[in-house]
């Protein structure tokens, strides 16, 4: 082996690394090969004896290339003389893939210097998990613009990032952003977990230019340096500035990553087909014999463990993130079996002990509460999972509603909805509408966003504003973690696609050009969050559904927490203003009315119906408590009252 081709100790990171004394280390592990070459830019992509890597006794290749360096590509040139195999294949650590020459799917490596951002935002602090109210957004769908025409990027969020933090969220969760072999996705099908979506990059230095612009406008607001067009080219980098810039505006970043499967279709160049044992059969290097939307993870091998915690790790270490969303654990569970449970197990142990702060959200159907159990105890110890009991019981009454007057609506299964058992409130992450439930497309059973549920003939009907505005209202008054969907804060009536279609994209105009009905709904979800974030009781308080009547269409409940103003919310789905309506209050004496989802009928509604802001409790005991008022309350509304 020539003297440029130096050995790497075992212990260096996979992938290809820049060093600092020079040159580049490369390391794949590939045991079943006969010879792995590394191949790129740097040596005219020849694999002879000058660009052979050595094997060592676990499987694992290595080599030190001193000409190669940052921007050069390269891949890996695997052989099997037994099998006879021979092909390129692509890194599986690859931090970035060429966008174009060559473009997907025969797109080379990227080699990037991983200290070549240099991030503004370092003080940034991850929200505690009772604080957060999350927005999950999909990158090439949310915003940018000739949407028509391209997918949106990365930095085209910049545009968009004075109104989530005016919007009063503090965090966002993407869809996933790995590298995917379809044209467009959701994202769940990803082939290259450390790569980023290459139709995300902005690939044209005059067009950067101008996203650096806007970056650096955001970053002075926030009193930090501007950033050089030098340090964010690339998808790489381009995240990193993403994440920095939210970070900057108070935003904290969640990262949806899919480790139950890979992407389907699978290309010739992939991680499944790196060092596959045999041609005929779903399991490879990295993969079983099982199948969910792809094939799964082998959960059995040290190895692919490893790589998987290691691209959790990835997303903490050099993007900087703030917690995951773990995709189906529940198939790495089940599919996985017997290992996918303890791998798990390692995975959060892992990113925890290195980041204790870290929200590790994990979707798991049914919801089973041990999976936010501690490992010690036999838990998979994420802390926090998905719950749907809200979602279910909120969306149900909103179609019941919709029947008309004199339909019954089940306020018994939301206020049992309330109460979530086997989790704390900072163990759930809780919704009325997601990616799953109003995506349009694909056959599956989906639902409608929340207006057009509310009033299928007329979405901006006064019902169904209405209507919503209670949806809302109990999803950010209740126990649990809210998260919103794209559009949700500005009443978006539409179902979303990945697709670039007129019919799915978001209606940003109706906002931006101050259409009455969009602004109104968009200025009650500013005012609803604050109350969240305003009062603690909301966050962390205890639950009490004290008054239900599926009839009258009212729901009532108290939310306490010691040395905090009681709260009491009081929802309604009737249709009817409710005069002299008789509620039971936990003390006597002045409360105050901190909140009145009537007033954004028309916003400021200047015929409001409510309490004027105060109500009297002197009146007797009712439902179980000790005193009682009269109030008004409004049709189709919440309304929130505070014991200072």
């Amino acid at each position: 082996m020539p003297d440029s081709m130096v050995i790497t100790a075992t212990e260096l990171p996979f992938g290809a690394n820049v060093s600092v004394e020079g040159g580049v280390t490369f390391k794949v592990w590939a045991p079943n090969c006969t010879n792995v070459y590394v191949v790129g830019s740097f040596n005219s992509w020849t694999h002879d004896i000058t660009s052979a890597m050595e094997k060592d006794d676990h499987g694992i290749w290595s080599s030190h290339v001193e000409n190669a360096a940052a921007g050069d590509t390269y891949m890996f040139y695997v052989e099997d003389h037994e099998r006879g195999i021979a092909q390129l294949v692509r890194d599986p650590f690859a931090r970035e893939l060429t966008y174009d020459k060559p473009a997907w799917p025969k797109s080379y490596c990227v080699i990037v210097d991983q200290e070549a951002y240099h991030w503004r935002a370092v003080g940034f602090t991850t929200p505690e998990r009772s604080d957060i109210i999350c927005y999950q957004l999909h990158v090439g769908c949310f915003w940018g613009p000739d949407r028509h025409n391209r997918t949106a990027v990365f930095l085209d969020i910049i545009d968009r990032i004075e109104h989530l933090a005016n919007l009063g969220i503090n965090a966002i969760q993407l869809l996933p952003i790995a590298e995917f072999n379809t044209s467009t996705s959701m994202g769940y099908n990803g082939v290259d977990q450390f790569s980023a979506e290459m139709d995300y990059e902005v690939d044209d230095d005059n067009l950067l230019r101008t996203y650096v612009n806007k970056a650096n406008n955001l970053f002075r607001t926030k009193g930090f340096p501007p950033v050089t067009i030098e340090e964010v080219r690339g998808s790489y980098n381009q995240t990193k500035l993403l994440f920095d810039l939210l970070h900057a505006w108070g935003i904290a970043v969640i990262c949806d990553v899919v480790y139950n499967h890979a992407g389907n279709p699978i290309d010739d160049q992939c991680i499944f087909n790196l060092d596959k044992p045999d041609p005929g059969r779903n399991a490879s290097l990295y993969f079983c014999n099982n199948d969910h939307c792809g094939p799964v993870f082998d959960f059995s091998k040290p190895m692919v463990r490893d790589f998987l915690i290691k691209n959790a790790l990835f997303y903490f270490d050099e993007l900087h993130v703030d917690g995951l969303r773990f995709d189906q654990v529940s198939v790495i569970d089940y599919e996985g079996a017997p290992n996918g449970w303890n791998f798990c197990q390692a995975m959060t142990t892992t990113i925890l002990a290195h980041y204790p702060k870290a929200i590790l959200n994990a979707e798991y159907w049914g919801v089973n509460p041990w999976v936010v159990k501690p490992v010690k105890d036999g838990g998979a110890g994420f802390n926090s999972t998905q719950h749907d009991r809200i979602r279910i019981s909120v969306r149900a009454a909103v179609k019941q509603a919709s029947y008309g007057m004199a339909a019954t609506v089940s306020m018994d299964a939301i206020a049992d909805a309330l109460h979530h058992r086997d989790f704390s409130a900072d163990q759930i992450f809780t919704c009325i509408c997601n990616h799953d439930i109003v995506y349009a497309g694909d056959g599956a059973d989906r639902g409608d966003r929340i207006p057009t549920l509310a009033d299928s003939h007329n979405a901006w009907s006064t019902y169904a504003c209405g209507r919503a505005r209670v949806a809302h209202g109990i999803l950010m008054t209740a126990p649990g973690i809210p998260m919103l969907f794209m559009g949700q804060e500005m009443l978006e009536t539409k179902r979303w696609h990945d697709s670039r279609q007129e019919q799915f994209l978001l209606w940003w105009d109706g906002l931006d050009h101050g259409v009455r009905t969009v602004t109104d709904f968009y200025q009650f979800m500013k005012e609803l969050i604050s109350l969240r974030k305003n009062y603690r009781a909301l966050r962390d308080g205890s639950v009490d559904t004290y008054y239900v009547h599926n009839i009258d269409r009212i729901l009532a409940f108290r939310r306490s927490l010691a040395g905090e103003p009681e709260i009491v919310v009081v929802i309604s789905f009737n249709d009817a203003v409710l005069y002299h309506y008789e509620i039971g209050f936990p003390q006597q004496g002045e409360w105050n009315e901190i909140f009145n989802s009537n007033v954004f009928d028309n916003w400021v509604n200047r015929n409001v119906h409510g309490n004027g802001g105060r109500i009297q409790v002197d009146g007797p005991s009712r439902q179980g408590l000790c005193s009682s008022a009269r109030i008004i309350i409004p049709a189709n509304s919440i309304l929130v009252f505070s014991k200072e």
